[in-house]
This record gives structure tokens, sequence and C-alpha cells, in this order.
């Protein structure tokens, strides 16, 4: 009985914080927030036009075949560990951004491998320039892109590229000390691209890749939802006694990352489960059993 119990409590213990080594091809069921983009075979826009007329390149026949224009085409394998990377360098930046200004309502972001196979595919086009297809999915979901290609000479600098190429889209306008009216104004006269997309407090799903193609590293990043207003309609600000204040989609604050709304789905490899009122009456109802057992038997 002591066995039994004992077992259920470890396992109970370890699918809170246990844990997982595997690299999943998926996106976390557990995540509340999860958005599928597609049906079950296939993400390709019912409006499949693109901006210059062509096909969308989700709607080819063969989408993960190499164009015949490419260069030594290499594609990056994306791990369980690089999208990790990447979400956190984006959480990070992220938080750093809405404690520093203030900023109520700045959601953690997740990973989504819609948005990963969309990166992916557009790195077999072999177009190391913006995306016109910004699109995805039966009902043509608009998204935003992130672009960045590294010459052969720096690749050295790519030991830990996920977050060099997220700082430097962070850095886009120069400088690191900036105001959140600076901000709301270098977008309005069309300085910031990327990083308007990285900062934009409604954003809740990126999904990346990365390829050599030409000499060169070409990371794209695609988010969900895209930018569509002005950082100044966006920006909500916090009270003086208030750390974090979240959407009503967005119920509790991340205890990763303070300043940002969202659960803590996965860190480092492990799962992370909130503990509700119900978890932590469980946990201490077994405990209480165990407890119980052991001194009965004195």
């Amino acid at each position: 009985m002591k066995i039994v119990i004992a077992l259920i409590v470890f396992g109970y213990i370890g699918r809170l914080v246990g844990q997982d080594e595997s690299d999943h091809d998926e996106d976390d069921l557990d995540n509340p927030y999860y958005f599928n983009f597609g049906s079950k075979t296939t993400i390709c826009p019912q409006n499949a036009s693109c901006l210059d007329g062509n096909t969308h390149f989700l709607c080819a026949k063969d989408p993960m075949k190499v164009s015949p224009n490419c260069k030594r085409f290499v594609l990056v394998p994306i791990t369980r560990k690089s999208r990790s990377n990447m979400v956190h360098v984006h959480n990070g930046l992220r938080n750093k951004v809405a404690y520093d200004k203030k900023l109520a309502n700045m959601n953690l972001v997740y990973w989504n491998m819609h948005l990963q196979d969309m990166a992916e595919q557009y790195l077999h086009l072999c177009r190391p320039y913006r995306d016109t297809c910004l699109i995805i999915g039966l009902n043509g979901y608009r998204v935003g892109q992130n672009t960045v290609f590294v010459p052969r000479q720096h690749f050295a600098l790519l030991t830990e590229w996920e977050g060099r190429t997220v700082r430097q889209w962070f850095l886009e306008l120069g400088r690191i000390k900036i105001t959140s009216q600076d901000l709301v104004t270098e977008q309005l006269k069309g300085k910031m691209g990327n990083l308007t997309q990285l900062i934009w407090p409604s954003l809740e799903f990126i999904g990346c890749s990365a390829a050599i193609m030409f000499d060169g590293l070409f990371i794209v990043c695609y988010y969900y939802p895209a930018v569509n207003e002005s950082l100044k309609a966006q920006f909500t600000y916090l009270k003086a006694d208030e750390s974090c204040v979240c959407p009503k989609n967005r119920y509790t604050c991340s205890l990763l990352f303070t300043s940002l709304c969202g659960i803590d789905i996965e860190v480092g490899g492990a799962l992370i489960t909130e503990f509700n009122p119900w978890n932590m009456f469980l946990l201490l109802f077994i405990l209480f059993i165990l407890y119980n057992i052991r001194f009965s038997r004195v």
C-alpha cells in the first residue's frame, strides 16, 4: 500500500515539475492558449494569392522542395532546445520592456508549430527578403514576419543564434535607453520593423526557422497576431501600486517573467503546472494518508 501511494505521489510531483527531454513535434497540449491555424491536412489559405499576385507558397504541391534558384541550401534543425531558447529570449526582452516602461497587458508568448512550418516552407523558397504572403490557415489569419540574414564571415557569432538574432532585432534603433514615447514616435516615422513585432503587447505565438543559403544564414520568425495598429493604441500603463495587469483572456501573471501575462508552460524542458487550490488539496491529502500509514504501524 505504501509503495502504491508513494508511486502516486512521485508521479504527481513529477507531472508538475518533471523534466521532459523528448523533442516533441507538437505544440504543448497543456497550453490553454493553444491556437490551431489549419485543418489536420493543410495550413493553405482559401484565398491563396499574395500581394505580388503569386500563389501562396503554403499551397504548393511540395512546399518543402528547395527552389532551383537556391545555392548551398541546408535547413538548420529546430530542436526542442532551439524552440525553448527562442521563446525565452523573446519573453525575456518583452518582460524587460514591460517592466522598464511600466506597461500593462503584455502577453507571454508561446511556440506554435504551424508558424514554424510556415517559416521552414518560406526558407525553401530561398528568398532572403520579406515575405509578401503574410497569411496562414484556411481562414486567412494575418501574421507578421521578422528576418535577418547573417553573412558567412560572421558565423562564429552564431553559437547562440537564437539569442543573438532577437537581440539584433531589439537593437534595431541602435540604442538601449529609449522611452515608451520614443518607441511610439519611431514607429510612426517608419523606423521600426522587427522591433515593433517583437514588443507588440497583444502578441501570442511565434514560430521560427533558419537555413544556410547563398553563403549566409537566413533566419525567419512568424508572429500572431500581426501588428495592426500603432504602439500608442496598444500601450496601456500600470498604476503606481501595480506590478502586472492582464487582459481578460490572460487571467494570470507569469511566475518567471513577472511583468508578462500567461501561465508558465515550458521552462528548459520542464512542464510547469500552476498550483491551483485543487492541486494543493490533492497533494496534502496524499501526504496525510502517508503520514497516517506510517504512524499506525509504530
